[in-house]
């Protein structure tokens, strides 16, 4: 499964480089996450009972394709709204980013200790959720 979402995540990164010049990046964005919130909310219907083999392959595949493009376009769509990004502030998105990983991943792993595996999906699921809500910034 990991070899199917990282070479899926490479095609994906390959991929946006000819999409980016197609499309505004809020537009891939906003692709890319519902398309993983779709993923997820699959994942998540398949989770009580035995998934297949073949459809966790490919919904991890179709994870991999969304979740590629959303790193590089999240860095690029302040500019579109007139946002100069220097160095420092740069910075400060890295740092709070990986803060952000650091805290996210201790509270899955509180969650998944008290409640167990079931509840991996839908923290998922409600991440994606919550990163949605602000891609709809008023023009």
């Amino acid at each position: 499964m990991a070899s199917i979402f990282w070479g899926s995540f490479t095609c994906g990164r390959v991929l946006g480089i000819p999409l980016s010049l197609r499309f505004a990046p809020t537009e891939i964005l906003a692709a890319d996450l519902a398309g993983a919130l779709c993923v997820m909310v699959a994942l998540v219907s398949l989770g009580t009972r035995a998934p297949d083999e073949q459809a966790l392959q490919v919904l991890t595949a179709i994870f991999g394709l969304c979740m590629a493009c959303t790193y590089p376009q999240a860095k690029v769509l302040p500019s579109t709204y007139g946002y100069a990004i220097d160095g420092t502030y740069m910075s400060i998105i890295m740092v709070a980013g990986s803060l952000g990983n650091v805290f996210f991943v201790m509270c899955v792993a509180q969650l998944f200790g008290a409640l167990g595996p079931p509840s991996f999906c839908p923290t998922i699921l409600g991440v994606q959720r919550a990163r949605l809500r602000p891609l709809h910034v008023p023009a």
